[in-house]
Order: C-alpha cells, then structure tokens, then sequence
C-alpha cells in the first residue's frame, strides 16, 4: 500500500494490481475490482484484463468492453495480448483475431512468440485452420522461443496431418521430437507415428506407440 501511493506512476500501477491480485485471492472481489481499476487506470496491461475477466463473470459485459476498448487504445504489445486472449477466451473470434494482430506487430520481443502462437490458435478456433493459421505458427516456431517453438511444432504437425498431408506433419512432428522440450514430447512421438503410419512406413511408426 505505501507502494500504490508513492506517486511513482509504474510502481503505483504494479502495486495496485499486487494487491488485486491478493484481495481476489481471499475472494473479496469488490475491494479486487477497485485495486484492479486503479492499476488499469494507470495503464497496467495485467490489470485490464483481469479488470475485464471480473466483469465478464459477473455479466456486466458493458463495463468489460469498455475495459478492454482502453487497453486496445493504448497500443502495448503486451496490453493486446492479454486483451485478445481474453477476447479468445470469451469466444470473441474477430475482437482477438485483431488484437493478437496488433501484439504481434509491435515489435515487441518479449511478447512476439506468444502473441503468434495465440494468434494461430484463435485462427484454429474460428474455424480458420488455413494458410494464416499454419503462417502464424510458423512464425511462433521462426522466434526459437524455448516453449512457443516447440508447441507450434506440434501444432503444425497436428494441422498438416488434419489435412493428410502425411510429409509435412512428418517433419514438424520431428522438429518437435528434436527440440526436446519435455512438455510436447509425448504428444510429438504420437504424431510421428500416425505421420510415419499415413506413409505406410510402419516398420519406423510400430515402435513409437
């Protein structure tokens, strides 16, 4: 609290949102919303979207979309990530699909990997598993992200073998597999395997079920 009045612009809004974050942890949801809207007033990206998601929940989809119309206007790569994952969340297709749009196109390092990983999964979630979703995805893959690259390799293979073409969900689920990153190992080693068996090459899939 003695943080949230220093004065200091960003340690004011990083302190807001901490005690947000504690008061929605003991569920005292109405001293939350207002240590949210402080931090969200003072520009804090975080805020806003947990400021939205509260407001959602409780169906004042007024007050979330004015919210998340703030935090679209401050032109943060970071802002717009969480504005269109929550926008994704809420089955907001077109809303995310332009905000992930706008996170990926910041520049932002920090917040690129992601921001193109979520763009490509609101792609798929709209229904649009096409060229801009696997371009997005590759894009994802192209940052060398530790987390992102890896899982948009699965997610490529799983897109391409969707669409049987068997070769190319060979080699991302093999890029995958070569990553060694332990979360998509599993589901990579599968993946192989149905590519390898939709080219009749069961003597290299038979092993990896």
């Amino acid at each position: 609290r003695k943080a949230a009045a220093s004065g200091y612009r960003q340690a004011t809004s990083w302190a807001h949102y901490r005690i947000g974050e504690i008061l929605e942890g003991q569920k005292d949801y109405g001293p939350a919303r207002a240590a949210f809207s402080q931090a969200d007033a003072l520009g804090h990206a975080d805020a806003t979207y947990n400021l939205a998601l509260y407001l959602f929940g409780v169906d004042d989809t007024v007050g979330a979309e004015a919210v998340l119309r703030r935090g679209y206007k401050r032109r943060s790569a970071r802002a717009a990530l969480r504005v269109g994952e929550l926008l994704n969340d809420v089955g907001r297709d077109s809303g995310a699909i332009r905000s992930l749009r706008r996170a990926t196109s910041a520049g932002d390092p920090s917040v690129t990997p992601s921001a193109y990983f979520a763009l490509a999964g609101a792609y798929v979630e709209s229904g649009r598993m096409d060229e801009k979703a696997i371009g997005a995805y590759r894009r994802a893959f192209s940052t060398g992200h530790p987390d992102y690259a890896p899982a948009s390799a699965v997610c490529l293979g799983e897109l391409f073998l969707s669409n049987k073409e068997f070769r190319s969900a060979r080699s991302w689920f093999q890029a995958a597999v070569d990553s060694k990153y332990p979360d998509v190992q599993g589901q990579a080693l599968t993946g192989l395997a149905r590519a390898l068996t939709g080219l009749h090459d069961f003597g290299r899939a038979r092993p990896l079920f």
